[in-house]
């Protein structure tokens, strides 16, 4: 496995920065991350902040699968993504989170799963047995958007388009969750002192 060095600078992004790197270097081991990445043109992200407790990245694909007969990752054939479609990632809290996701990727690999009762059941119980374990769990979801108006909206940085973009925070599909161990620096003890 090839490890994924980022600037993580201000400190303020450390942790942030630090998960990035967790999970690129996991995905890279699935399909590798450069390839993919190149292939996706960021439109629009929001960073992580204490407030709202997510982080989001609208993407637009821009490259050419090498087969034309198949979907590129992370797309499947239930996407019903088409020339012009967006596709917008989200991280964050579970707790915030879970309350705008309406999917889970099917383990099976087939076409999410409706997430009811059972299956909120058991995505709460995951991340509430690692959090007892000092575990800072994150949620992954996502969804494809379809929205001619997106595709026309001239400054796709400005505070307006932004908004549009929250608008879009629903209905989304669980990728997964992801347990990170944030372990104690050495000079803790000192400092609790």
């Amino acid at each position: 496995m090839q490890r994924v060095n980022l600037s993580c600078e201000p400190p303020s992004l450390t942790l942030t920065c630090y998960a990035d790197a967790a999970i690129l270097s996991f995905s890279d081991v699935l399909a590798p991350a450069k390839a993919t990445r190149s292939i996706w043109a960021n439109v629009f992200r929001k960073n992580f902040n204490s407030k709202t407790k997510y982080m989001l990245q609208l993407s637009r694909f821009s490259g050419v699968s090498s087969d034309s007969n198949s979907f590129v990752s992370p797309l499947a054939p239930w996407d019903h993504f088409r020339p012009g479609s967006f596709l917008l990632t989200v991280k964050g809290a579970p707790e915030f989170l879970l309350n705008h996701c309406s999917h889970v990727l099917d383990p099976l690999g087939g076409s999410p799963i409706t997430l009811g009762a059972r299956e909120l059941q058991r995505i709460i119980q995951v991340q509430e047995q690692w959090s007892s374990q000092g575990q800072r769990v994150i949620l992954l979801a996502r969804r494809i958007v379809n929205d001619e108006y997106l595709e026309q909206f001239a400054d796709r940085q400005s505070e307006d388009f932004g908004d549009i973009v929250d608008k879009y925070l629903r209905d989304l599909t669980i990728v997964g969750l992801v347990g990170l161990i944030d372990p104690l620096k050495s000079d803790v003890k000192h400092t609790v002192r």
